[in-house]
């Protein structure tokens, strides 16, 4: 019986499970960052006419630094049955944990430009749960 190639090549280099996890320094300068944003000025009751609503974007920006639990969020996964890489749950929890898998009924690799409604739909899901009656 035929060796495989990788067999014959001791030094290659090995495939590795993914494990979403981003070290806590890395959020730590996120938070200081999204903190120290220098805000520009804006005409008072500008609200949305020129851009972003500034009030908003600053709302939002003190929710992902002091109220977004980035780690909960790395256990989380939208698998589209198109998508080029579906691993089965077991594998994925095996090295994370899992604590939201969903599997809308259409879309592939570019679910955004495929299925851009059911898309945003699970970016609304996902989401939801963290809203603030600010942000509501």
């Amino acid at each position: 019986m035929a060796q495989s190639p990788a067999a014959e090549m001791p030094d290659a280099p090995r495939p590795e499970p993914f494990a979403p996890h981003t070290a806590p320094a890395v959020l730590d300068d996120l938070r200081a960052r999204l903190r120290a944003t220098p805000w520009p000025d804006a005409p008072q009751d500008a609200g949305w006419s020129l851009g972003t609503d500034l009030t908003y974007l600053r709302e939002l920006a003190a929710y992902w630094a002091d109220g977004f639990d980035w780690p909960a969020q790395e256990a989380a996964l939208a698998r589209f049955p198109g998508d080029i890489g579906r691993p089965p749950r077991a594998w994925l929890e095996r090295t994370a944990n899992v604590v939201r898998v969903t599997e809308p009924a259409r879309g592939g690799h570019f679910a955004p430009f495929e299925e851009p409604e059911l898309y945003a739909q699970e970016v609304r899901a996902f989401f939801r749960p963290y809203r603030t009656e600010a942000m509501a």
